[in-house]
């Protein structure tokens, strides 16, 4: 099979089962196998005989598949004929022609061809004829404006600063799908989702006072697996290695539990509604808050700096965690922790390429970092928790009128109605 697809449980995996011409022996394996526009192309072939039959051959080549995606993600290379990403007028253009038949005759229709990649890892063709377009040179200017607003589109889609017309990420849930990620920093199908944060009120008068976000770092979020590698990769390395360099040495435990205090985060819930289970377990009493805003917006008010995208959760036991960009593991979590549904926007608190070469020698930050942003623009409710009082209430709207002219509005929790029976 000389194609691979790019979709589907199967994608960029192929069988090979043949006899041999001499009739005594057998090749039956499944081969992963990823093309790159003028780079070698990544060949691994699982044996049924090594890897104990044709079913479990198949599972190793999948995860060894999936791991080599989500180091693509992360490493920003894209595989496939995708031709080159550059936006320059004059690559990605060339001149052709096509023949027709006609009752006096063949005629040639000369035209100019646009190619830019998609995050599919295809190829996408647009043809612009002279005749159509005016003559040969807007013909060309047509294109080369067609070419150039593809390669913007794919390099947001890469960025996560725009969303898939083709349902391409998942909203929740960035296991095992139907397509390859195309970016460490996923965003969801819908750029409008809402998302949510729950806190405790002194929080929210403290973001209002400071006129952003606090962003802590990684480190005192308290959980030890955050920055880790999964058993996954003590499995996958002697593969992944083989095809892909890894120029940070992430590798390496010491260094990546020292980026915990260099990696600063704030974390988010996304949704399309308040969640009960999200009220008990990030706010500790009943005088609490939760600020709706929506993904676009959560991105856009902290600027370039700062990346926001989608937590994938894996099974540590088996699945591989990208070490090739020093984000990375930030951006991943247990599988016990799916129902957190969680949007992380991640910054480091210092040039980690420093860090990286020089670890001894660099002072570790002791804070997180505020992260400034307009919060009228980011923030489109403020609820209040629904079992607080009526007085906390009435304080939570005053203070927020206070700092914001009454310019965010002020609920109470839909989940403090009365019920109907």
């Amino acid at each position: 099979m000389r194609y691979t697809p790019l979709t589907g449980a199967l994608r960029n995996i192929r069988r090979v089962d043949y006899v041999k011409r001499t009739g005594k022996g057998k090749t039956a394996l499944w081969q992963v196998h990823f093309t790159f526009k003028d780079h070698k192309p990544v060949s691994q072939s699982f044996s049924d005989s090594l890897y104990g039959g044709k079913e479990e051959a198949l599972v190793w080549a999948k995860r060894f598949r999936n791991a080599m995606e989500n180091e693509f993600a992360a490493s920003d290379i894209v595989f496939g004929h995708t031709g080159k990403t550059r936006p320059e007028e004059e690559i990605g253009i060339s001149r052709s022609s096509s023949k027709r038949k006609t009752s006096n005759g063949i005629r040639i229709h000369p035209y100019w061809q646009a190619t830019w990649p998609d995050v599919r890892g295809k190829q996408i063709n647009r043809k612009y004829f002279d005749k159509k377009h005016g003559g040969e040179l807007a013909a060309k200017r047509k294109a080369i404006q067609a070419r150039k607003e593809g390669v913007q589109r794919f390099q947001a889609l890469r960025e996560g600063r725009a969303s898939s017309s083709d349902g391409f990420a998942n909203p929740f849930h960035s296991g095992d799908a139907e397509r390859a990620p195309y970016t460490l920093f996923m965003p969801p199908v819908n750029l409008d989702v809402p998302v949510w944060r729950y806190m405790d009120f002194t929080k929210f008068v403290s973001m209002l006072e400071n006129g952003g976000l606090y962003l802590p770092r990684i480190e005192d979020l308290n959980d030890p697996f955050e920055g880790s590698f999964a058993h996954g990769n003590e499995k996958l390395r002697p593969l992944v290695y083989r095809h892909v360099r890894n120029e940070f040495g992430l590798a390496a435990g010491d260094l990546m539990k020292r980026l915990r205090a260099w990696v600063a985060a704030s974390c988010w819930h996304i949704n399309e509604q308040e969640s009960a289970g999200m009220w008990k377990l990030y706010t500790r009493t009943n005088e609490a808050v939760c600020i709706q805003s929506t993904f676009r917006k959560l991105r856009d008010a902290l600027g370039s700096t700062v990346r926001v995208g989608m937590v994938r959760y894996v099974d540590y036991e088996i699945d591989w965690i990208p070490e090739s960009n020093p984000l990375a593991p930030f951006l991943y979590k247990r599988k016990s922790f799916e129902h957190e549904r969680e949007v992380r926007a991640i910054v480091p608190l210092g040039d980690l390429k420093e860090l990286q070469k020089k670890p001894e020698q660099a002072s570790l930050p002791t804070t997180g970092t505020w992260q400034s942003a307009d919060l009228t623009k980011l923030i489109e409710q403020v609820f209040v928790a629904p079992d607080a009082p009526v007085w906390f209430f009435k304080l939570v709207k005053k203070v927020t009128t206070r700092y914001e002219q009454g310019s965010i509005p002020v609920v109470q929790s839909s989940l403090s109605a009365t019920p109907f029976y």
